[in-house]
């Protein structure tokens, strides 16, 4: 096994070394780091000969990692060895310390210790508690290459893909084409259906020591059609996919009823196929409120119950609940999501208008996206919005960030976001922006719903849920994005 870090971060490769010794004692395990290296040692040889070598990669992740001198021959190894049929190499990054790496080509992989929280964060008891996960895991790998289980390493991979498939309860901070990068979904749907075939309702089914339930892989099918119902450019592909969705999480309701990430899914699905209808999600959010309120909730569950309270609050875009928007927002402020927080100020704003006055106006039905992001209606554009020609556009999410878009008479587009270029086709169907193509040899795709035009600027909601703001550019200017943690289409 070979460690790729910063010596900046020895004091936590240290500690991970005392917690590998009764897997070295054993000899399971051989570690290598360049701590090895002795005098006259070629450095970017050795590194080079070891990674080549190695049968696991463990990638100890932090700013000064990314900022390494031989980070760049790391990362080439590393995606190569991975990829390799013949002489592949298990990549288990290690989280040490936060930094943003959405943008890293290492993203992809499946994070030790957790998704969310590093080696180096307060929600461990200590970094004994997280780097024990990391040995568990190491242990699990270690133990499938002995048995030269080449078959069942690769089960892993495709079921940890599986697994990671997140919907309108998961976390969903990205905005932009990056955030619509879907990859494999063809291979995605046909290991669910294999999945789904090899499970009953009452058994979970197991595959290279990940498990799931029956309703879980209904829940991930369902999640796979939503996305692409969302970034389907036509109404009619659109209305397919969400309604062959809703009947597989409809099956899953049934074998889990008090299942919050089913419930969640059902609600955001419901609020696009009927749009003049508000019951049928809002009987599916109370149900939901009912689950989690009244007791001790962990983070995760008090974001699950402040997002129902404020899906609920506006479900009735003509009758606002004040009281649950104000819940709502309490709780994401706890929670410290600051985006949620200006969702919530909006709409509790929009609502105290409302009821200054006698006779308010009503408010079109809202657009919610895919993970919930709710965000209200306004009277369509004065000003026709035509997209051809050269456009900034603000994206408003968690990381605000800027995308330089340029539309094409010709149907083509190009553009780029943070240091992603992109390319491909653009479709207006009003008030509807498509976009569709690639981003660093990815399929990408979403649409943003054009709201109203303000001083010649446009405003709208994307299927990602966050705020766009469209600037025209004159011809020849040489804007672009800004700043250096930019957020994207998935």
């Amino acid at each position: 096994m070979a460690y790729a870090d910063s010596k900046t971060d020895e004091d936590l490769k240290v500690q991970l070394e005392k917690h590998l010794f009764f897997l070295r004692r054993q000899g399971m395990i051989e570690t290598w780091d360049q701590m090895k290296l002795v005098g006259g040692d070629e450095v970017e040889k050795e590194i080079t000969h070891q990674l080549e070598e190695a049968q696991i990669i463990l990638l100890l992740v932090s700013v000064d990692f990314f900022n390494s001198p031989n980070f760049e021959k790391i990362r080439e190894i590393a995606l190569r060895r991975y990829a390799d049929e013949n002489k592949p190499a298990h990549v288990i990054p290690v989280m040490l310390r936060k930094v943003y790496w959405e943008l890293s080509a290492f993203a992809k992989f499946k994070v030790l210790p957790s998704e969310k929280y590093p080696v180096k964060d307060r929600y461990w008891q200590d970094a004994d508690e997280a780097l024990t996960i990391v040995v568990n895991e190491i242990m699990r790998v270690v133990q499938l290459l002995q048995a030269n289980k080449t078959e069942q390493l690769q089960d892993y991979k495709s079921a940890i893909s599986i697994k990671n498939v997140q919907g309108a309860a998961g976390s969903n901070e990205k905005g932009g084409l990056q955030n619509t990068l879907i990859e494999d979904q063809e291979e995605k749907h046909e290991l669910l259906d294999d999945y789904l075939k090899k499970t009953t309702s009452s058994d979970t089914f197991r595959i290279a020591d990940v498990e799931f339930s029956k309703a879980e892989l209904l829940l991930k099918k369902a999640v796979l059609l939503h996305q692409e119902g969302i970034i389907a450019s036509d109404t009619q592909t659109q209305l397919d996919k969400l309604s062959r969705a809703y009947q597989l999480l409809q099956q899953a309701r049934r074998l889990e009823p008090k299942n919050i990430a089913v419930l969640l899914e059902m609600a955001q699905i419901l609020i696009v196929l009927t749009p003049d209808d508000t019951s049928d999600e809002a009987e599916i959010l109370q149900q939901i409120e009912k689950i989690l309120g009244g007791q001790m909730l962990n983070e995760e569950e008090t974001f699950y119950l402040a997002q129902t309270r404020y899906l609920l609050a506006t479900s009735d875009t003509e009758k606002l609940d004040l009281i649950l928007l104000k819940k709502a927002r309490e709780a994401f402020q706890k929670l410290g999501n600051a985006e949620w927080v200006s969702d919530c100020d909006e709409m509790i704003r929009l609502a105290e208008d409302r009821n200054k006055k006698n006779s308010p106006p009503p408010l079109p039905r809202q657009s919610t996206p895919q993970y919930g992001y709710a965000m209200p209606n306004t009277p369509p554009p004065p000003q026709p919005f035509n997209p051809i020609g050269n456009w900034r556009v603000e994206i408003h999410s968690l990381i605000p960030n800027t995308m330089k878009l340029n539309c094409y008479q010709n149907g083509s587009m190009d553009g780029y976001q943070g240091f992603l270029p992109f390319s491909g086709t653009w479709n207006f169907q009003p008030p509807y922006l498509y976009l569709q193509g690639y981003m660093s040899g990815f399929p990408v795709g979403f649409g943003v719903q054009i709201q109203y035009e303000q001083n010649g600027i446009f405003h709208g909601v994307g299927t990602d849920g966050y705020n766009y703001v469209f600037h025209r550019e004159h011809a020849g200017h040489q804007g672009g994005s800004t700043g250096s943690g930019m957020r994207g289409m998935r």
